[in-house]
């Protein structure tokens, strides 16, 4: 039996919208049951995800309002402040959902401890920079070497093994039965290669943004690079795409969950380059009105990609992807909050 309830009551009403910097007030309320020593009443604001994946959880920064001895039959009242910190925002989606919370803890010794937690809305789009998660990475989403050989190296360990199992067994059930795990093979042993062997050609390729990505907006997207030798770039392609993704665990098993929300293609013609020549490819990318912003903290992704194929004649294609930070639209001025 619990030695005490705990709750939390906020001062403004619940649709009310907060932004980073706001100052929320409420108070923790406390019914103590038993005779109870309490070794630390904390609040905090922090956000957390919710849905199909595995939870992941924001920094919080508790604020203890009181330490010391309850008596039974006690109803007791501690009011804090907190100031809400600068993002993520409030979101919900298919399989990932970003929730605010105002959380207090009772820290009981001996016992479990005592949990409360109300439900805030946070819109952080007036923020600069827009907080996209601490799992987003800005720039081209480039394998590390160490990746790339163990890419190399499964690829290589799955198509001789199942050549081997299949000779092994003899005549075609055997090869047939193989055949899907040396295809998968086969695959990730020409993707490893083909990287290395455009970069021979093209040296190193990048990708750039330039502009704001907000629901509604555009930005320009920039493929620049310096071939080692002549080359002919055949067509430029593009895919955008708004996805969720969140990875769930059953014990040891862990399954990825995805749901592709928006796409879109572009494509642009090519044209000679020369070798040394300074290379530049420019292609908008219009985002839809009702994007969601981009986000990634452990098991949970908002992602927005950008995956361009720059095609060249007679000789593999280069393929990278970059993703869009994209925020949700700033507030107009003088707007209310």
């Amino acid at each position: 039996m619990s030695r005490c309830i705990v709750f939390v009551e906020l001062d403004h009403p619940p649709d009310e919208v907060l932004v980073p910097g706001q100052v929320v007030t409420g108070s923790v309320e406390v019914s103590v049951l038993l005779d109870v020593r309490c070794n630390g009443l904390n609040v905090g604001v922090q956000w957390q995800t919710h849905g199909r994946g595995m939870a992941s959880r924001g920094p919080l920064v508790p604020t203890e309002l009181f330490k010391g001895e309850w008596k039974a039959g006690q109803d007791l009242s501690f009011p804090f402040e907190l100031t809400v910190p600068r993002g993520p925002s409030t979101y919900e989606g298919t399989l990932v959902n970003i929730g605010w919370f105002i959380s207090a803890t009772a820290n009981i010794p001996w016992a479990l401890d005592v949990h409360a937690w109300e439900e805030v809305l946070v819109d952080a789009s007036a923020t600069d920079p827009f907080d996209n998660g601490p799992g987003f990475v800005h720039g081209l989403q480039a394998e590390t070497p160490g990746q790339q050989v163990l890419t190399l190296l499964g690829g290589l360990i799955g198509a001789g093994f199942s050549v081997t199992v299949g000779v092994a067994m003899g005549e075609w059930i055997g090869l047939s039965m193989m055949l899907p795990m040396f295809v998968v093979g086969s695959y990730f042993v020409w993707s490893s290669v083909s990287k290395r062997l455009a970069r021979t050609k093209l040296g190193e390729v990048d990708l750039e943004l330039i502009g704001d990505p907000v629901p509604g907006g555009a930005v320009d997207l920039l493929l620049h690079f310096n071939p080692h030798a002549d080359v002919e770039v055949q067509y430029i392609n593009t895919q955008l795409t708004w996805r969720e993704e969140a990875i769930s665990s059953d014990g040891t098993n862990q399954t990825t969950h995805q749901e592709t929300i928006f796409e879109d293609y572009y494509e642009q013609p090519g044209r000679p380059v020369a070798a040394g020549e300074r290379a530049v490819f420019s292609q908008t990318l219009h985002i839809p009105a009702h994007a969601g912003p981009c986000f990634a903290a452990g098991a949970n992704k908002v992602i927005w990609a950008a995956k361009v194929t720059l095609a060249v004649a007679s000789w593999p294609d280069w393929v990278g992807t970059i993703w869009l930070p994209v925020r949700p639209a700033r507030p107009s001025a003088g707007a209310a909050r």
